[in-house]
């Protein structure tokens, strides 16, 4: 479909709406929006591991993360507070005081697009900010269908948006756009580096989570089984991708041989299969 098209309108609606800035009403808004989101993508197992090919296992523990870190940002929107700054003029008083910034971008990768998203959601609509989401253009399923659960719940139209499409047109507009306040991605380095230079036009706040090969260290005073199991839940998690697996592998050389081979027999034993039985190990790649 024309990203243009459903582009533009999306932007539209979340520029015209502002959340209440005042905590009561913003946290009673989130707080049954978090609730009803996580009470009913519960019961959606099958569509997610579908959408996302995890396993069943994973899916309900990231469901779990996602209810946590949602319910946990939204209960600190009525404890936003401000400073009394001390200054050495006594006709004076200066005074801190947060404010919603305005509309967020987030930019979601295709793994763990659920968890990834509450992160960066939660805690810019618990400080009354609008939200535009830009899924992955390699699996945007799981976020349209995340769209529909946002229309059900009743939340003000505009106020959490999703866009679609690849980073040219869709992403360069996105992280250009000079009412675009803040820009919070996760992916890789290269996608980042177009983000900076977009963000630099409008001066727009940047955080990057970026992946990358993370390296695991075994000396040889180590719990060789703990560091086993640690080793292969980093690297076959999830079939593979995630920001945080477990890339490279660094052995003392006096354990290395009997270490390697105690992991290559651990990584033979995994049980691969369908993503929705509960023994599964590892799903498809």
């Amino acid at each position: 479909f024309s990203i243009i098209a459903t582009f533009a309108p999306c932007f539209a609606a979340c520029f015209a709406v502002a959340i209440p800035p005042t905590p009561a009403p913003t946290t009673r808004l989130s707080y049954c929006f978090a609730v009803f989101v996580c009470s009913t993508i519960c019961g959606k197992d099958m569509t997610i591991v579908l959408l996302k090919l995890l396993l069943i296992t994973t899916i309900r523990s990231n469901l779990g993360l996602w209810g946590f870190g949602v319910l946990g940002f939204w209960g600190l929107a009525d404890k936003v507070e401000g400073t009394v700054v001390p200054i050495d003029k006594p006709d004076m008083q200066v005074t801190t005081t947060r404010i919603p910034i305005g509309v967020v971008a987030a930019i979601i990768p295709w793994n763990s697009q659920m968890l990834l998203t509450a992160v960066k959601l939660a805690p810019a609509l618990a400080m009354g900010n609008t939200v535009v989401i830009k899924a992955s253009e390699l699996a945007p399923v799981t976020l349209l269908e995340f769209a529909k659960l946002i229309d059900k719940a009743g939340l003000p139209k505009g106020v959490i948006n999703i866009i679609t499409g690849l980073g040219e047109p869709c992403g360069k507009a996105l992280t250009t756009h000079n009412l675009v306040e803040r820009i919070a991605f996760t992916g890789g380095p290269e996608t980042a580096k177009h983000i900076v230079k977009n963000s630099a036009e409008n001066l727009s706040q940047v955080s990057l989570e970026l992946g990358g090969k993370s390296p695991v260290v075994v000396f040889n005073d180590a719990d060789q089984e703990n560091a086993l199991n640690g080793i292969t839940a980093g690297i076959f998690g999830a079939s593979g991708p995630s920001c945080i697996a477990g890339s490279r592998l660094y052995l003392q050389s006096n354990i290395y041989d009997e270490f390697l081979k105690k992991l290559i027999s651990k990584a033979e034993k995994i049980k691969l299969g369908a993503p929705m039985e509960k023994d599964t190990q590892m799903g498809p790649l």
